[in-house]
């Protein structure tokens, strides 16, 4: 199995594209390269950081373009028990909106989002 290093596989960058979500309607292809430049990056898992970064900015984009709040977007598409992964494994044990909803309830997230929406509002 790949560590996710120097000889990680295009198939290995594209089971890390979909962090938390489960995106039904993906196309990827994956394509390892060979150069003959020096590595100037990390080493060890250099996929995962990208392959979150690039899911959150898809979430961004969808929220602008379609005037839902990223975070509305980011709870309906989250992977939830009986969803399948990029990797094609059943989500068995997914405590992750189990998790977000008692972190928001903690934080209380609602209280703080309309505070922030009532401040932007009057300034």
């Amino acid at each position: 199995a790949s560590d996710f290093g120097a000889l990680a596989t295009g198939l290995d960058v594209a089971l890390c594209l979909d962090g938390p979500y489960n995106i039904l309607n993906w196309y990827l292809e994956g394509y390892c390269c060979k150069t003959n430049k020096p590595s100037n990056t990390y080493c060890r898992g250099p996929v995962f950081l990208p392959g979150h970064v690039l899911i959150e900015a898809v979430i961004e984009a969808v929220a602008t373009k379609t005037k839902f709040s990223a975070q509305y977007l980011r709870e309906l598409n989250m992977y939830r028990v009986g969803d399948t992964g990029l990797d094609g494994k059943q989500m068995t044990d997914c405590t992750l909106p189990d998790c977000l909803h008692a972190a928001k309830r903690h934080a209380k997230f609602q209280e703080l989002a309309h505070d922030v929406e009532r401040f932007n509002k009057e300034n």
